[in-house]
């Protein structure tokens, strides 16, 4: 039985000196919380401008709302610190927006988990795995919605194309759409990308051509029986591959499409798929409130109300043979299994969002004892 201790370990109110919230994950990296919030409030700031535009006919409402929703977001966090030095989230309150940077990155978080536990049941059924991704030409913010939807149903097409179907049991799913910030091309864009410019005649300096353009693609997990990779009518080659996209996407050039097999698909691998959909760095442009704004509009909109992930074929029955959640959400417990602790000793710690630091400050902090 636990029992709280009323009287609190330290008065944080008597103290000057701020404590500032230090929540490390089993690598020892700071998470994210204050980096999160912050694009939380910027995020905020944009729907807010929107909410005040008069030519958005119908709309300030409900920007208005979404920045609400916003404000309300992990303005506190509550923690349990173990005897162990274990830490763990323990209550806080999420908006479960789609552009929220913060529950986007519990999102992203939880899905790893998940698939994760997808992928340890195949290894044990014997199965091997392909990273695949799936690109179209870069859009402009008219053309993005048609072209996503395009590319969903290109994804399904491709799938029941015989050599597919009979080559890969199962997959899963993630749409990632990159939006291009920079007006011209820098060093490290001419440096990752040097033969795309020198042959239009492109050098640092320049207008970017492609500034202002969306990026939507897929980035897919294949699982596969290792004969996948000795039977010739089974194995499916990199411009075969091109092939069967360029032919369900249905269009003359020749869209990029990489395929490799994974080694590390415990580690690198479901952290490669398992991207959330948009960068926070990709919407929210702080020199430029207008682009901002812009793209904010553009992706709720594009976004609104998709499924952004999901399995196919025996991964999807592994999936749901977990129980696991078919929508994700921003969770306190991104793992339920390491969340089963006995009833030990330990503290509770709260902290509040604090704008003028820009960071979480230790607000109560009290001790839990168990009989």
């Amino acid at each position: 039985m636990i029992k709280s201790n009323d009287k609190s370990i330290k008065n944080v109110k008597k103290k000057q000196e701020k404590v500032f919230l230090s929540d490390k994950d089993t690598n020892g990296k700071e998470r994210p919380w204050a980096a999160k919030k912050t694009m939380n409030e910027a995020l905020r700031g944009t729907y807010l401008s929107l909410a005040m535009d008069e030519n958005l006919l119908g709309l300030p409402d409900y920007y208005l709302k979404r920045a609400e929703r916003l404000n309300f977001c992990s303005r506190y966090l509550e923690f349990k610190n173990f005897e162990d030095g274990t830490r763990k989230l323990n209550r806080a309150c999420f908006c479960q927006l789609t552009l929220c940077p913060i529950c986007s990155w519990r999102k992203e978080l939880k899905v790893r988990v998940q698939l994760g536990k997808v992928v340890t049941e195949l290894i044990k059924q014997g199965y091997r795995f392909l990273f695949l991704t799936l690109t179209c030409e870069n859009v402009g913010k008219v053309d993005l919605s048609d072209t996503v939807d395009n590319l969903y149903s290109s994804f399904d097409k491709m799938f029941k194309l015989r050599p597919v179907g009979k080559a890969i049991d199962g997959h899963f799913r993630a749409l990632e759409i990159t939006h291009d910030t920079k007006r011209k091309i820098t060093k490290a864009m001419y440096k990752r990308s040097k033969e795309y410019y020198d042959t239009r005649n492109l050098k640092v300096g320049d207008v970017n051509p492609n500034f202002n353009m969306y990026h939507p693609h897929f980035h897919v997990m294949l699982a596969v029986k290792p004969s996948y990779f000795k039977e010739k009518d089974l194995y499916i080659k990199q411009e075969e591959w091109t092939s069967h996209w360029q032919q369900s996407l249905q269009v003359s050039y020749k869209p990029i499409v990489d395929v490799r097999a994974i080694r590390d698909v415990k580690g690198k691998g479901v952290l490669e798929v398992a991207k959330y959909t948009v960068k926070d760095k990709d919407y929210i442009v702080k020199e430029d409130r207008q682009l901002s704004e812009e793209v904010v509009m553009t992706l709720d909109d594009v976004l609104y109300r998709r499924r952004l992930i999901g399995y196919g074929g025996i991964m999807r029955k592994i999936h749901k043979a977990l129980n696991l959640d078919e929508d994700v959400k921003a969770d306190v417990n991104i793992d339920e299994e390491d969340e089963e602790y006995k009833e030990v000793s330990h503290i509770i710690e709260r902290y509040n969002w604090h704008v003028g630091f820009k960071n979480y400050v230790l607000k109560s902090a009290k001790k839990v004892t168990a009989d």
